[in-house]
């Protein structure tokens, strides 16, 4: 039963530690996007957006 447990609560490690990497991933890439908008590299930021819209999305 401890051992089941333990397996459990490794899974659900492993899915935190995921979402989190996930989300800090987008993060750097908005920022990217906003930095290309900024200084007007608007091809580099139309380029960051299917990579924004893959990690942002609810559905793997």
């Amino acid at each position: 039963m401890e051992d089941e447990d333990d397996g459990a609560a490794l899974v659900a490690e492993k899915g935190r530690k995921g979402v989190e990497s996930r989300g800090l991933l987008l993060l750097g890439l908005l920022l990217q996007y906003a930095e290309a908008v900024t200084m007007d590299c608007l091809t580099d930021a139309r380029d960051i957006l299917p990579e924004i819209s893959e990690l942002a999305s609810l559905f793997d």
